[in-house]
Formats: structure tokens, C-alpha cells, sequence
């Protein structure tokens, strides 16, 4: 039997790179209470691949890395977790009506022509196809943070912009 066809020693695969695994999944942004969980879940799939013969050959360091990459992401799209902060950001504009927003929206981006090249991404990304600041983040390879401040600055230019009557 080649070393290719040797089944791996997942446990001796596990100890070795969970740690990395671990912190792959803290700069994907996954909270401490989940990581196990969606290490996990990468690693069983990665398992279930080989195990279906999806495998030729298992370099479990990148592999798993990009395993656990996916498997952030796919946690991040199932959750769409909402903490007070994104509760700030919704993209109400106070309008009263659907076709009201609409028009507001657009006048919004009409004016975002002129602003800096990433704030119309983040306005874009936000109001208008209503990601959260974590999406918007990942996207936009920003923190969360930086989101969440350039949410602000750009309500408080919206209102300002809202308030003057065309």
C-alpha cells in the first residue's frame, strides 16, 4: 500500500494542527464558544471526503486551513448574528413607504458618486443590498469595526443629505 492510500491518522492530524486551526478560525472572526464546533465540522467533512475517495492525497495543513476556511464562512451565513451595533446600522431611512425608501436610496446613490471609492462599497454593500458589517468586512478584507465606524459617518452624511429637499 503507498503512503497516498494509508488511511490518516486523523487523532495525530488533529493534535498537530488544532492550535493553528483554532486561530485560522479567530481571524476568521468566529466567536470563542463556536470555534471548536466549526473546526469540527470541517474537519468531519474533510474526513467524509476521504473517506468517499474525494482525496487523492491528504496535505492536512493546507487542506484543513482551507477546510476551516469554508466552514467559517458557511457558519458566518447561516448565523447572520445581529448584535446592538448591526440593530444601529439597519438601513431604514425613516421613510414610511417602500417606493419612499426606493427614492431615497437612489438619490442616496446618486450623491455616493462623488465619495471615496471604499465608503460607496460599504454604503452599497450596507444600505443597499443590506449585508451585515461582519459580510461587509470579510468582503471588503477591513474589521468589523472600520465597518461599523464608516456605517456612522455615513448615516449622519445621509441624514444630511435626506434633510435637504431636492
Amino acid at each position: 500500500m503507498s503512503d497516498s492510500t494509508l488511511p490518516p491518522d486523523w487523532g495525530a492530524l488533529y493534535r498537530r494542527y488544532c492550535e493553528r486551526l483554532l486561530s485560522a478560525l479567530t481571524r476568521r472572526g468566529i466567536p470563542a464558544s463556536e470555534r471548536r464546533d466549526v473546526l469540527h465540522e470541517a474537519l468531519v467533512t474533510l474526513m467524509g471526503n476521504h473517506a468517499a475517495g474525494k482525496l487523492g492525497y491528504v496535505h492536512f495543513g493546507g487542506l484543513a486551513k482551507q477546510e476551516c476556511r469554508h466552514a467559517a464562512s458557511q457558519h458566518h451565513r447561516r448565523s447572520r448574528r445581529t448584535d446592538a451595533v448591526e440593530y444601529e446600522d439597519s438601513p431604514q431611512l425613516g421613510s414610511e413607504s417602500a417606493h419612499e425608501t426606493q427614492t431615497q436610496i437612489r438619490r442616496l446613490e446618486a450623491a455616493a458618486g462623488s465619495w471615496p471609492e471604499r465608503e460607496r462599497q460599504v454604503f452599497h454593500r450596507r444600505f443597499v443590498l443590506n449585508e451585515t458589517a461582519p459580510v461587509i468586512a470579510q468582503e471588503l478584507k477591513i474589521s468589523v469595526q472600520h465597518v461599523r465606524n464608516l456605517c456612522c459617518m455615513l448615516r449622519a452624511r445621509c441624514r444630511s443629505l435626506l434633510d435637504e429637499t431636492p
